[in-house]
């Protein structure tokens, strides 16, 4: 059976992606918001906002908004509030550079969030807001930043 799948941890280990994103804030400081994309995102961000009692938003590409939602922004921030990007793993950064941009535009309307971080499962790898891994991700060069 392979263990490396995206829904692995959500769907047959949940205890240790609650466990593992529960520790992985700590490492960031606290936060009030998990937030996610696509099926992953779908499944383990509402499973981890539940079980830590925190915000849970979920960020859908434009291909996923046909099929699933009729919105690109679904769930509940407030103002304020800290978030950590949840994702199975990152590799080219695109997908984080996206949820970014989401972010950032949904801002513009709804208020100002704080990115603490973000947090890999299926590595069990943190990075801060701060790190050079975020900015390497952000600038397009993330497969570089694996080591970091």
């Amino acid at each position: 059976m392979n263990h490396a799948g995206y829904l692995y941890m959500p769907l047959r280990a949940p205890e240790a992606l609650i466990t593992g994103t529960k520790d992985a804030i700590g490492i960031l400081g606290g936060v009030e918001a998990v937030v996610g994309i696509g099926v992953s995102g779908a499944m383990a961000a509402p499973m981890v906002a539940r079980d830590l009692g925190l915000r849970c938003c979920i960020v859908r590409k434009e291909d996923d908004v046909s099929t699933h939602s009729y919105t690109r922004f679904e769930g509940t921030m407030e103002k304020g509030d800290r978030w950590v990007f949840l994702d199975d793993l990152i590799c080219s950064g695109k997908t984080f550079r996206f949820v970014w941009n989401m972010m950032q535009n949904h801002e513009e309307t709804e208020g100002k969030y704080t990115f603490a971080g973000m947090y890999m499962y299926s590595t069990l790898q943190t990075h801060r807001a701060d790190s050079n891994a975020v900015q390497l991700y952000l600038d397009g060069a993330g497969a570089a930043s694996r080591d970091l």
